[in-house]
């Protein structure tokens, strides 16, 4: 059975793939309402990884409003601001509502919402849990990459940190 650190760590990477793909699909011509479905997704299992990490048992439900309303109750619990009601009907409207189809500001917005849960998140855990030891925002400001300061690094286009050990490994194995 895994540790409170690797469960933790398998719901936030499920998170990051969830959240990668809401940003492709908005990135593109769509379809938003997938992009919206991937965005809510993103943030139940970050809140879902949250509550495992502190040995909370959650129950089957894509309700963030509930899985929130579970974690208030815990110490320093960083989403007690959020609203995350829009969100969360994101789980069932999407794929069921054949009369919604969210155009792509909508989208961006589910995104920016479940990005803003990512960071509160991944803020709150120690290294241990965080997929690809990612460091916090607060230490992301500290790291220097080739001699940039972090605040030049921001206008560098985004990495995906989020390998697969087979892939790793093969790249490692390159003759480059």
């Amino acid at each position: 059975m895994p540790d409170k650190f690797e469960l933790a760590r398998g719901w936030f990477l499920k998170a990051e793939s969830d959240l990668n793909t809401a940003r492709r699909m908005v990135e593109s011509d769509g379809p938003y309402d997938t992009s919206c479905f991937h965005a809510q997704q993103a943030a139940e299992k970050y809140l879902k990884g949250l509550l495992a990490l502190h040995g909370e048992p959650f129950p089957r439900t894509h309700n963030l409003e509930e899985l929130q309303h579970q974690g208030e109750a815990l110490p320093a619990w960083p989403l007690a601001a959020l609203d995350l009601t829009e969100l969360s009907s994101y789980a069932v409207e999407v794929r069921y509502d054949f009369e919604f189809w969210p155009d792509r500001q909508t989208a961006q917005e589910a995104i920016a919402l479940a990005s803003e849960v990512r960071r509160l998140v991944l803020d709150a855990v120690p290294p241990p849990a965080r997929p690809c030891q990612m460091p916090t925002q607060k230490e992301a400001s500290t790291i220097k990459i080739g001699g940039l300061s972090a605040a030049a690094t921001a206008l560098l286009p985004p990495l995906n940190l989020h390998f697969f050990p087979q892939s790793l490994a093969r790249i490692m194995s390159l003759d480059v």
